[in-house]
């Protein structure tokens, strides 16, 4: 069949290779934390980012003989930790031989998807998130450091009141992470009769005519079902503080002669009896996010949470 590809026996390169390399692509674009925070590639299962930790000061001399004063500058580091995400998909052999589409067209974005979802409940809401992974989830985290405002009837005051606080803590917003939706709420919010939200490209709006952005900057939509509606209506900071380690990228193998069992041992599923092939999906990724002192603040935390009316305290 034109288009298609049939495999007979039990290989390691069994996905096509640019398929492979797509869904990478896509896993990113599935996953809010890929998108914004900083991808970092890790060689070892442990990896650590050196940042600044105090910065030095600067004195006025006094007079023609007077003595220039020492200042010292201190390095912190930030470690991450490489843990698996990893699925078995069951794939039977009737499913290959007469689907009516591609195959790997199919399982594709449900694959990356369901990737860049457990990523990203993991990084945001702390959803199994691994014990290795001593950094708290963002959300958590936000609203410990007191970073939260609450909706009111002006959302574009909450929007610029919520960033003029972190622009005091020394935070330089630089985009923002919304739930499906949200970005239809802004289509009416304006300064000066001047559009906030851009859905199209226009100049005359306060975004400078770039599409999908929020007074001017990213606004990334979360539509992989990861996003709580009841706690947090935006999340904005500095997603260059959020390191996602990449210690091992999406890797496949298929198997029609594989066994599943559960934690007991207990046979659930049989490739070769059960005439199915077996897709194991592994990938391993890391999380931090680095904290450096500002001139205006000491170690801040790099984001901040809009919360709905009536969302819980913690």
């Amino acid at each position: 069949m034109a288009g298609y590809t049939t495999y007979q026996t039990r290989d390691t390169d069994l996905v096509p290779e640019e398929i492979s390399y797509a869904v990478i692509q896509e896993a990113a674009k599935a996953s809010a934390a890929l998108t914004l925070g900083r991808r970092i590639p890790m060689s070892t299962k442990r990896n650590r980012a050196t940042i600044i930790d105090t910065f030095p000061d600067a004195y006025f001399v006094d007079g023609d003989n007077g003595l220039k004063q020492t200042t010292n500058m201190t390095w912190d580091t930030a470690w991450m930790e490489a843990e698996p995400i990893a699925a078995l998909v069951v794939i039977p052999d009737d499913y290959v031989d007469d689907s009516a589409v591609p195959l790997w067209a199919e399982i594709r974005p449900r694959v990356a998807e369901a990737i860049g979802r457990t990523l990203d409940n993991a990084i945001f809401w702390g959803t199994n998130k691994p014990t290795s992974w001593t950094t708290d989830d963002i959300y958590g985290a936000t609203v410990t450091a007191g970073n939260v405002a609450t909706e009111t009837a002006d959302l574009g005051l909450d929007v610029g009141g919520l960033a003029e606080i972190a622009a005091k803590d020394g935070i330089n917003i630089n985009g923002f992470v919304c739930g499906p939706g949200f970005n239809w709420r802004l289509r009416n919010l304006r300064v000066a009769n001047a559009p906030v939200f851009s859905s199209t490209v226009d100049a005359n709006t306060l975004t400078a005519g770039v599409q999908g952005t929020l007074y001017g900057y990213p606004l990334k939509e979360t539509t992989n079902g990861t996003w709580d509606a009841t706690k947090t209506t935006l999340f904005m900071g500095d997603w260059s503080r959020l390191y996602v380690g990449v210690r091992k990228d999406i890797t496949y193998s298929i198997h029609d002669d594989a066994v599943i069992t559960d934690a007991d041992g207990k046979v659930v599923y049989n490739a070769m009896q059960q005439d199915s092939k077996i897709m194991r999906v592994v990938a391993r990724y890391g999380y931090t996010v680095v904290t450096p002192s500002t001139s205006l603040a000491n170690k801040p935390w790099p984001f901040y949470a809009l919360r709905p009316s009536g969302a819980p305290a913690s």
